[in-house]
């Protein structure tokens, strides 16, 4: 993230040792544009392995202050996580999208995240149906993460993640997309997703 003539904000996950185990947590540090470090913060728990989403996963909020999506690993499986901060990297609020907002998913990642006019989120990334496959997971919620709506799109036996959101006039969103065969992972396919603000597929 830009942080206009004062530098680069950028997110990330580093490996933490606790207790003789190897965490990974949340980092996220800022650069002047010399890329001089000013400071660095990581955020996790024990027993937990946090990952921040892919290059649309941090974004500079309407307040000042920063928001990533990814997701926490524990020994059950990978819940979705949206995390605040405000300008100086300290956490000012966190969410987690697992079973209970999201029921009959499983492994919930989010990869990218935009801030919506009324400061709210939209989130997209995937989440397991059957295993092998995965289908692209948008969500909506408010100013602080909590979930209005959720939609998922997707065909069987492929694997399609959810990795940047566009916002349209009158409302609509471009998600794009990857598309690949759970029988060929190793080749892919683009895509485009266009929906309305309630996140039904046009």
């Amino acid at each position: 993230v830009l942080e206009s003539d004062q530098g680069y904000v950028i997110a990330g996950c580093s490996g933490v040792e606790s207790n003789g185990y190897i965490f990974r947590r949340i980092v996220l540090t800022m650069m002047d544009l010399q890329g001089n470090q000013i400071w660095w913060k990581k955020y996790g728990e024990d027993f937990h392995n946090y990952y921040a989403g892919l290059m649309r996963g941090c974004i500079k909020t309407s307040d000042g202050g920063f928001t990533i999506s990814g997701s926490i690993q524990d020994s059950i499986g990978n819940n979705g996580l949206l995390f605040h901060f405000d300008e100086n990297g300290d956490s000012l609020w966190a969410m987690t999208y697992g079973d209970e907002q999201i029921p009959g998913f499983e492994g919930i990642i989010f990869d990218a995240c935009v801030q919506l006019p009324d400061n709210g989120y939209l989130i997209s990334g995937d989440c397991g149906v059957v295993y092998g496959n995965e289908d692209i997971l948008l969500v909506r919620t408010d100013s602080l993460g909590n979930m209005i709506w959720y939609q998922t799109y997707g065909e069987s036996e492929f694997v399609e993640t959810g990795y940047s959101i566009a916002i349209l006039p009158g409302g609509e969103f471009l998600v794009g997309f990857i598309k690949q065969n759970v029988y060929a992972l190793n080749t892919a396919d683009p895509g485009m997703l266009k929906v309305d603000s309630l996140g039904n597929e046009i």
